[in-house]
């Protein structure tokens, strides 16, 4: 469960870095 609540954190930071830029 730490795994994916991991995952999903780096996805949502990776979205987040994509719509800044």
């Amino acid at each position: 469960m730490s795994k994916v609540i991991e995952t999903k954190q780096q996805v949502v930071t990776e979205i987040a870095d994509k719509l800044r830029a």
